[in-house]
């Protein structure tokens, strides 16, 4: 039974499904994020300039084009050369992806400091704006299942393993100071443990299929780079 469930989930048909499944999903948040854009800029265009109005358009145009982004490479990149066995890392790829995306569903917070809302889009759209970068580099390899397709070590990746993930954080880091609450906390929270799991899943399928990846694991961080330190004893 396991044998003929792993030859289907490498069959072209499967391939597709999983394709029009994701890019689905991926576009009804997309729609979400698209129509908290449009009743933002209705508002600010009533009320006028509204530096608290303007900062979140900014944040949600972001999850937006993050939505846009993954959504494009779903339906662009190639076949994978190899996947993780199991529903659980699945479910893991596929909560960790979507799962903090729904706080575009939630009520945002009118009540904050104004100098919150601008640091709030000041994180989107410099996570925004680092993960289009991270992806020039990622290319076709990008995947929402952990997934193997080349294996990329240039630009950021010769940083650490997983730039994207870091950059998708900061953006979303800032929704989560647009919509904060105790259940925007609890997705954002959520979404990190799964995204770790999910790392970790990548990598053990990414080491069975490119003999170079441990080599590249040690010599290169997971999410944070190293800091050079200069100088030496002192004399």
């Amino acid at each position: 039974m396991m044998n003929v469930l792993a030859g289907i989930s490498r069959s072209k048909v499967w391939d597709v499904m999983t394709r029009t499944v994701g890019a689905g999903c991926l576009a009804f948040l997309g729609a979400a994020a698209l129509s908290a854009v449009l009743a933002t800029a209705r508002r600010l265009a009533g009320t006028g300039i509204d530096l608290r109005l303007l900062s979140t358009l900014v944040v949600n145009a972001c999850i937006f084009v993050l939505l846009l982004l993954e959504t494009t490479l779903i339906i662009c990149r190639p076949r994978a050369l190899a996947k993780a066995a199991g529903w659980k890392a699945r479910i893991c790829a596929l909560a960790g992806t979507w799962l903090i995306f729904l706080v575009v569903l939630l009520p945002v917070r009118e009540d904050l400091p104004t100098p919150l809302y601008v640091m709030a889009a000041l994180l989107s759209t410099a996570g925004d704006l680092s993960a289009i970068y991270i992806v020039l580099h990622l290319g076709g390899s990008f995947s929402i299942m952990a997934e193997a397709r080349a294996l990329v070590e240039r630009g950021p990746y010769a940083m650490v393993r997983h730039p994207l993930y870091v950059a998708e954080q900061m953006a979303l880091l800032g929704a989560l100071i647009t919509y904060f609450s105790w259940r925007a906390l609890a997705l954002f929270a959520a979404q990190s443990l799964l995204q770790y799991w999910r790392a970790r899943n990548e990598e053990r399928v990414l080491g069975r299929t490119f003999p170079g990846y441990a080599a590249y694991m040690r010599r290169t961080p997971m999410l944070l780079p190293r800091i050079p330190i200069r100088g030496g004893p002192a004399r």
